[in-house]
């Protein structure tokens, strides 16, 4: 995902004071597309907020599960993927936990 531009804020703050794109673009000296595609955005949604986005929540790669991944393979490296996963409620095919499986077992 990409990230939000810096300038949007100082975009839609002159948008609501009522200046054109063109006063927009020289005031603030940024690209010309950035500008038209921030006020439309901003016309379309009313706020400068990120749409919420469609799709499963992140659940296997938050600092939680990182931490309980790592303290797994540290106390029992020998131990089954599969159990831990199954321990985790986190999908076998992980590349979290298949990275740190790995990293762990390589020595």
């Amino acid at each position: 995902m990409v990230a939000p531009s810096p300038h949007r804020t100082a975009i839609i703050d002159c948008l609501k004071k009522g200046m054109s794109n063109s006063e927009i673009i020289k005031s603030l000296k940024i690209d010309r597309t950035l500008v038209y595609r921030t006020a439309k955005r901003f016309e379309r949604l009313g706020t400068s907020d990120d749409v919420r986005r469609s799709g499963r929540p992140v659940s296997v790669t938050t600092s939680k599960t990182v931490k309980e991944v790592r303290k797994m393979i540290e106390k029992k490296p020998e131990g089954s993927m599969r159990k831990m996963a199954k321990d985790l409620e986190i999908n076998l095919n992980s590349k979290q936990l298949q990275e740190k499986w790995e990293e762990i077992n390589d020595f």
